[in-house]
């Protein structure tokens, strides 16, 4: 029809037939009333009923016209339906090729409602195209970083098996050494995926923040002065409510960070109240991180320098953990010269009841 196809063809037809449907409806309207006026003496009996040769080629030209018309409107309106819906179809069979980078481009002409859709499909595809091209790179990471120690526990049963190791207490030692990295990197991305997927669930229970970094304090000095870090502890009571497993891991997980980034000299390790937050920092006295990288620290895999060392998910567990709870993960400037690595949790108040 008049090279017409597709839903531009349906839509001719459709308003072809209302504007004819239109017409006829007026002309058999009108002629009943012409017949209501005649029975009723509004009009003389000698004036006649019948149509002319004038009247139906008078007809004839309205339907033409009528027709016409509305197919040009027709045609123009599907042509601002059909375009951006065949641009949509079409990047959506591109993506199903494997594609991601096809987007839909809707045109200036665009209804407002279609111009909507082709918008929200190309923002759906830009975060597939994301989703998949992060979920590529995790994969690529996390075996990366399960591939070392792998490999390092299968040369130590080996090098035991060809009898070059003394199963003695220090190969029992680098065996434990290398399964308990396995299982903190096991745990990191535990957390991570039930953060992500929802299922995040915590023990919530009234707790000493002071109690909980207390035996970190016994543990980390000598870890952290083998590493050349001058460890300054300030730890006042003060209650939070919260799951106290994960809020140990959380500071675990700071000075794990400390140890292994920190430049050699003094480190703070404090608890402080400010206003409705309860605050546990470690700030070191350098090297610092980079500007660029400053706004990311805090996401899994990214690390503040390109040393290669640490798995990069301490930091996104300190975060995730931190939110669980309420609470947020911070960095600023150490007023030793380096970085102040935080998460706060949120203070419970004498005047207000847990829960409240």
């Amino acid at each position: 029809m008049f090279g017409l196809h597709g839903l531009t063809r349906k839509v001719a037809i459709y308003m072809a037939v209302v504007a004819a449907g239109g017409l006829l409806s007026t002309t058999v309207g009108w002629g009943l009333l012409y017949s209501l006026f005649v029975s009723q003496g509004l009009i003389a009996d000698d004036i006649p009923m019948e149509f002319q040769a004038v009247d139906y080629l008078s007809l004839a030209l309205s339907l033409v016209l009528g027709l016409g018309t509305a197919i040009i409107a027709a045609r123009s309106l599907t042509r601002r339906i059909v375009q951006p819906v065949t641009q949509i179809a079409q990047a959506a069979r591109t993506i199903t090729t494997g594609d991601l980078t096809a987007r839909a481009a809707a045109g200036d002409q665009s209804l407002g409602e279609i111009a909507d859709l082709a918008a929200d499909f190309n923002h759906m595809a830009g975060w597939l195209e994301v989703s998949v091209a992060e979920a590529t790179q995790w994969n690529a990471t996390i075996a990366h970083e399960l591939r070392t120690p792998l490999t390092v526990l299968n040369g130590l049963l080996q090098g035991a098996a060809d009898g070059v190791f003394e199963k003695d207490d220090a190969w029992t030692a680098m065996l434990r050494t290398q399964v308990d990295g396995l299982t903190r990197l096991v745990e990191d991305l535990r957390v991570l995926s039930l953060e992500e997927s929802g299922h995040f669930h915590l023990r919530f229970e009234v707790v000493n923040l002071a109690a909980i970094a207390a035996p970190l304090r016994v543990l980390y000095d000598p870890v952290l002065a083998q590493s050349g870090l001058v460890p300054r502890w300030t730890l006042p009571d003060v209650e939070v409510a919260g799951d106290p497993s994960r809020i140990r891991q959380a500071a675990l997980a700071l000075l794990e960070n400390a140890r292994i980034h920190a430049a050699p000299g003094p480190l703070e390790i404090s608890i402080e109240t400010r206003g409705d937050q309860v605050v546990f920092s470690v700030a070191d006295a350098g090297p610092g991180v980079p500007e660029e990288t400053a706004n990311s620290i805090f996401a899994p895999f990214k690390r503040g320098r390109a040393d290669g060392n640490g798995s990069g998910l301490g930091l996104a567990v300190v975060r995730s953990i931190a939110r669980a709870h309420g609470g947020e993960a911070m960095l600023a400037p150490s007023p030793l010269g380096g970085s102040s690595f935080a998460f706060w949790l949120p203070l419970i108040r004498e005047d207000v009841e847990p829960g409240a």
